[in-house]
């Protein structure tokens, strides 16, 4: 008697119904056989904020030197530490336009060191104020941008490997810099002003 077969050991044959390669694909669809892509959030593009001389957006020097103007304007025992201080602001922006690897970082860094002087600077026109507070924030602000600067000059000196290596060093350290900074800009918060 001859055996039979209960179950078949032939596989269903499933196709897939896909458009052939030269359909134009509905809804306007890429057909590349590349990944796919995740759509995500367009990142902002930021301005160059150190070498921006079109007027389109924030021009450092132009800044700078304009806060430079209003400082004889100020109480004459802070001329001298306002003007130590855009010193070191000068010379860490120089380090910063020479930098490969956290320049961005640096750049908003003294982007906001110097818009916050700037409103200092206007704040303080003509106003008798205690001084005394405001110069100490001042040195705390100098030895702080002294910090950026010495790390900035020596992270422009790194090669291409080596900048590849620190890469998370150097964002952590421009990190540490950002909160030290936020710290000191607290210290003048609250300038003790006395009223004529």
């Amino acid at each position: 008697m001859p055996s039979r077969r209960l179950f078949s050991r032939r596989r269903p044959s499933v196709q897939l119904s896909l458009p052939p390669p030269n359909d134009s694909p509905p809804n306007g669809a890429s057909t590349s056989t590349t990944r796919p892509t995740i759509a995500t959030a367009a990142q902002p593009v930021y301005p160059d904020y150190l070498n921006d001389t079109t007027g389109r957006g924030w021009d450092a020097t132009l800044v700078i030197s304009s806060i430079l103007r209003d400082i004889p304007a100020l109480p004459p025992a802070l001329c001298d530490p306002f003007t130590q201080v855009f010193d070191v602001v000068s010379e860490v922006i120089e380090a910063v336009k020479t930098m490969r690897d956290g320049r961005d970082g640096c750049a908003q860094l003294m982007v906001r060191v110097t818009r916050f002087l700037e409103t200092l600077v206007d704040g303080l026109k003509g106003k008798n104020i205690d001084d005394t507070k405001i110069a100490s924030s001042l040195r705390i602000l100098r030895r702080n941008l002294m910090a950026i600067h010495a790390d900035a000059r020596q992270w422009s000196r790194l090669n291409l490997v080596k900048r590849y290596l620190q890469r998370d060093k150097i964002m952590n350290a421009i990190a540490v810099h950002g909160e030290n900074l936020t710290d000191c800009l607290h210290t003048f918060q609250h300038p003790t002003l006395r009223t004529e």
